[in-house]
């Protein structure tokens, strides 16, 4: 849910990606970018003010002038600028085990043919595009509403969103 979510285009140069991955990668970018801007229709979340993710209990909270959206967050994956690898959430140990469902769906799904790079724990990448890619696999394999990346301290992170409900403020 953010300007790389969803994107579509040349696929990257990265060695790991197989014509099987490259498939699941394309059906992956079109899901995500149907259920983003179904989210954004209907939540408006690129007009929220802020947004915070508790890491122990999964809640990801977005903050609007006149109310919050609320609701269970995955971690898909993380993007480090500094090495140029992507770490998949269910290979992260400092992320809550419930936090890391999604993205588990990938790793079983790397056990297909062609599809080993889902079940490394740590991949060499070029871009942060192929995080993109990566976390729009994650959506389609996990069933999930969306993706919402965020920048880090050290590079990027992509949450899996499910669903919200409106709180008031305060």
């Amino acid at each position: 849910m953010d300007e790389g979510a969803g994107r579509t285009g040349q696929l990257g140069r990265e060695e790991f990606i197989t014509p099987e991955l490259a498939e699941i990668i394309e059906a992956g970018r079109a899901r995500t970018s149907e259920r983003d801007a179904a989210l954004a229709a209907q939540w408006g979340l690129t007009a929220a003010e802020r947004w915070k993710v508790d890491l122990q209990s999964g809640l990801l909270r977005f903050r609007f002038q006149d109310h919050f959206l609320e609701g269970p967050a995955q971690v898909l994956g993380t993007y480090s600028e500094i090495t140029h690898t992507w770490l998949w959430g269910w290979a992260n140990e400092a992320i809550s085990p419930s936090m890391r469902a999604a993205s588990e769906a990938a790793r079983a799904a790397g056990q297909q043919p062609g599809l080993s790079a889902l079940a490394e724990r740590k991949l060499d990448v070029y871009s942060v595009t192929a995080g993109d890619d990566l976390a729009c696999v994650t959506v389609l394999l996990a069933e999930l509403n969306g993706v919402y990346r965020t920048h880090t301290n050290r590079g990027y992170a992509w949450l899996g969103l499910t669903e919200f409900e409106v709180k008031p403020l305060g």
